[in-house]
């Protein structure tokens, strides 16, 4: 992924008289079997692997990364692997397709890191203040320094509004005037040992399990944790608009369980708004 926006960002700087828009779609574990795009029985995959016959066994380690946000009873892999991505297919018909490449990390918050910055996530300057240098392990530790350059500001320079919409998670946990340590009206989940509490630490359980995200008490406190959030990410990353955000995984955000799923209607109507806004200025969307 980043192989094909450096080189179609050096193209461009070299080839356009105007400033193109420029739009990076950033996917967190999306397999070859969930593109139509590729040959899933040719490209390391579960699907493929069973479709083939080479499919022996699920090792615990991989079964675990493949299963984690599964409900539970669903298989690691797809009944069906014909996923029917018609706008992927049109996109990659016009563009150029890689078979082979590589990203700095498999990890969210680390391969995101390198995305933005062109940097090793283990220079994270966050990170390497903390441990030694490069850092040992590479985890979701290497979080973006608001010092730091990357693609975004170095774009503003040239002129171009910036924009991020979607997934972040690249930043401290630490959200301005919201106490996760107490929970909503000092609600605390009682799911340690023996019924014992637990610090929240953003493990998702500000509210208590039964609440009604539609009670207008309840929203108006989403609304603040959500406003309050966009605003500290937009200061911390540096681009001109954040909208339709997930601060981090949508498991672990400080909101009702009912509202816990992957929203992608949400988020591609705020990446459709921006793109209309800006459409007579040059642009970049982190979608």
């Amino acid at each position: 992924m980043k192989r094909l926006w450096l080189f179609i960002l050096t193209t461009f700087y070299l080839t356009a008289a105007e400033k193109p828009n420029i739009i990076i779609m950033y996917v967190d574990d999306l397999d070859f079997d969930q593109l139509s795009v590729y040959d899933y029985k040719k490209l390391p995959c579960y699907t493929g692997a069973k479709d083939t016959g080479n499919l022996k066994e699920l090792s615990e380690s991989t079964a675990f990364q493949n299963g984690r946000f599964l409900k539970l009873g669903e298989k690691k892999y797809h009944k069906d692997a014909r996923v029917l991505t018609p706008n992927m297919e049109k996109l990659a018909q016009g563009g150029v397709v890689f078979n082979r490449f590589y990203v700095t990390s498999s990890t969210c918050t680390p391969s995101r890191y390198s995305l933005l910055t062109g940097r090793y996530a283990s220079r994270s300057l966050v990170d390497s203040s903390n441990t030694s240098d490069p850092s040992p392990a590479i985890v979701w530790n290497t979080y973006l320094n608001p010092n730091e350059g990357h693609i975004a500001k170095d774009l503003n320079e040239a002129g171009y509004v910036t924009g991020l919409v979607g997934k972040w998670h690249l930043g401290d946990k630490g959200i301005d005037l919201i106490d996760t340590s107490k929970g909503y009206k000092n609600y605390l989940a009682k799911d340690g040992p023996n019924g014992s509490e637990v610090k929240h630490r953003y493990k998702g359980d500000y509210f208590p399990l039964t609440t009604d995200p539609h009670d207008p008490e309840i929203q108006q406190e989403i609304s603040r944790i959500y406003e309050n959030t966009r605003s500290k990410i937009q200061q911390l990353s540096g681009f001109d608009i954040v909208d339709r955000l997930y601060y981090t995984n949508y498991d672990l955000l400080p909101i009702p369980e009912s509202m816990k799923v992957h929203n992608l209607e949400w988020q591609t109507e705020g990446a459709l708004k921006f793109i209309e806004d800006n459409r007579n200025k040059p642009f970049l969307l982190y979608f």
